[in-house]
């Protein structure tokens, strides 16, 4: 499974608040390569996660646009455009709080939690989660149920997923290191100021503004970094 993401920031139409101008920046999250009746479920997450750790009064005025192409999905798709879009908010030098590290876990009918969970094998399963969390400021910024689980297995099953996305958290401050380094060797000075317009994006470091990211472990990138 594999995202695309896209940061863009720019002026918008005046349509705001104070002394005409919007006072914080508007976000907004777009999703592609998916059937439409799957979009909404998809995009309201990363809008809720990105929201909770942008500081968005920094930049009055300004529209803040993420945009997710799925190239394929072999299962947990929310997870990897959250991991993807907290890579590629990193990159792209907005101010934030901290990272968001996401998983999808699965529980089966033998009650054994399975992470990264392929579609059949979340299709089977009696239910799961896709667990978003903020380390530094022990935050969840996403809890996407599905199943029927009652209230004990629900509990078991989001300390399970919080500790996988604790464990993933060193692949992905690899990721963003090899990524700024990568932007420092082509280093060019970005100025975010009233009317400018600036587009970063990421995809296999193609070149200083694209990544493109694969599992929701960043398993494969590991290994290769």
């Amino acid at each position: 499974m594999q995202v695309f993401i896209e940061f863009e920031a720019c002026e918008p139409a005046r349509t705001a608040t104070e002394n005409g101008r919007r006072t914080h920046a508007k976000i907004s999250v777009s999703v592609k390569g998916v059937d439409e009746s799957r979009i909404a479920a998809i995009r309201a997450p990363p809008t809720s996660a990105v929201s909770a750790v942008i500081f968005a009064a920094k930049y009055p005025g300004k529209v803040i646009d993420i945009e997710v192409t799925v190239l394929s999905d072999d299962g947990g798709v929310l997870a990897t455009a959250l991991n993807a879009v907290t890579l590629a908010l990193a990159h792209s030098g907005i101010e934030n709080m901290g990272i968001t590290a996401s998983c999808h876990v699965a529980l089966t009918s033998n009650h054994e939690y399975v992470t990264d969970p392929s579609l059949a094998e979340a299709s089977n399963a009696i239910g799961g989660i896709t667990f978003g969390f903020v380390p530094n400021l022990t935050q969840a910024t996403c809890v996407d149920v599905y199943g029927l689980l009652s209230a004990p297995k629900l509990t078991s099953l989001m300390e399970f997923a919080k500790q996988r996305t604790i464990s993933i958290l060193p692949t992905l401050h690899k990721a963003i290191l090899k990524s700024l380094k990568k932007k420092e060797e082509a280093f060019v000075p970005l100025h975010i100021r009233h009317g400018v317009t600036f587009n970063t994006r990421i995809i296999t470091y193609a070149d200083d503004m694209t990544l493109l990211v694969q599992d929701p472990l960043l398993n494969k990138a590991a290994e290769k970094s």
